[in-house]
């Protein structure tokens, strides 16, 4: 489960700040920060046993492969900009059927951008719900290389999940036909610890240099037994989407 924001002064650097909530005793959410760690680890396993992706891996334009796909027309990557407001990322039916509030934007100037919400989910699970944006690389002048990039971070966000003898325990995982060029859903534990537990629902999406993932999670002991998120999955996988259509 994740940890109140209340028993923190300051949200982690990675992730955007989130409003603590008004009751409830906090569990351990892993810092985004340490995920972020994390995934930098286990991508170099995964490196080694292969990870299966979605979606051609198309070469640079800086290499003899790349000027020869774009010689035979292959389409040209799309260089997508942060958004200006992450936070639109979602409709307000979408929104409205999480019961979400408050929401707390981040924005680090080329690197990301992220909006945070107080959630209830369908199975009456109170937690948050998070849209965050990723480039591959910040101001590429070459459309194939910022692409290139945005694939590797791909792989890097999910390799945890995908990469064999990983210690997360995934609960569902698959890739969704029709969303961005690659995307994975995952229903996950992210917590280490069995003893506190931190199921995750999360959507990794992109398409050409940008990144996305929305997550789901919990806040606090406020719901008996683990939470499950699948009641919410159309809605999640409508946000990814959304979020997709925010890119300017």
């Amino acid at each position: 489960m994740r940890q109140d924001p209340a028993s923190s002064p300051s949200p982690a650097p990675a992730a955007p700040g989130r409003p603590a909530p008004a009751r409830g005793t906090a569990r351990a959410r892993p810092p985004l920060v340490g995920l972020a760690l994390g995934l930098a680890v286990v991508t170099v396993a995964a490196t080694l046993v292969g990870i299966e992706v979605t979606g051609p891996l198309l070469p640079s334009a800086g290499t003899p492969e790349g000027a020869a796909a774009q010689e035979e027309g292959q389409r040209r990557p799309r260089q997508y900009a942060l958004p200006d407001d992450p936070c639109a990322g979602a409709t307000v039916d979408q929104l409205r059927r999480l019961s979400a509030v408050l929401p707390a934007t981040s924005i680090s100037v080329d690197t990301s951008a992220s909006c945070a919400w107080f959630a209830v989910f369908a199975d009456g699970t109170r937690g948050g719900l998070d849209i965050t944006y990723r480039p591959g690389v910040a101001d590429s002048g070459d459309a194939w290389d910022a692409e290139a990039a945005a694939m590797r971070r791909y792989r890097q966000d999910t390799a945890q999940f995908t990469a064999e003898g990983s210690h997360v325990t995934v609960e569902e995982m698959r890739h969704v036909p029709g969303l961005g060029e690659q995307s994975l859903l995952v229903y996950a534990d992210l917590n280490l610890d069995a003893r506190r537990p931190s199921p995750t629902v999360m959507v990794f999406v992109r398409q050409d240099n940008m990144n996305v993932a929305v997550s789901g999670y919990e806040f606090s002991d406020g719901t008996e037994g683990d939470p499950d998120y699948r009641g919410d999955e159309d809605v999640l996988l409508g946000i990814a989407a959304r979020a997709l259509g925010n890119l300017g």
